[in-house]
């Protein structure tokens, strides 16, 4: 990301790779955890997909795959409040597969801000 000017955080060896434009407070979403998130996901060439904007904050259990595996993975880095920018490769997202107007390999990125963060004990 670096020779597009954007210096990103990578998560492990994933290629997941993030920018947190405003950090959060509190513990970082787990295993388990509910995670509460409004978002806007968009192609390399700035197409949206899709978007919370108008409606209620998506809800995900990390682990339960209720998202892509990339959201999984990153919102474990992520507290109460982080807003951040994501960038997830194909592998992490729907891989060679089409997903509506997603076409196959593409790296999605993702704005989201956590609105909030619950243990689900």
């Amino acid at each position: 990301m670096v020779e597009k000017g954007i210096s990103a955080t990578e998560i492990d060896d994933t290629g997941i790779q993030y920018v947190i434009h405003q950090q959060g407070t509190g513990e970082n979403a787990k295993f388990g955890s509910s995670v509460f998130v409004h978002y806007r996901g968009y192609l390399l060439d700035g197409t949206e997909f899709d978007s919370s904007s108008g409606s209620a904050p998506f809800s995900l259990v990390i682990g339960a795959d209720q998202a892509i595996q990339g959201w999984q993975i990153a919102f474990q880095e992520f507290n109460k409040g982080t807003s951040a920018t994501i960038f997830i490769p194909s592998r992490y997202a729907y891989g060679s597969q089409r997903n509506g107007t997603i076409p196959p390999n593409s790296v999605l990125i993702f704005d989201v801000t956590v609105v909030d963060i619950r243990a689900n004990d």
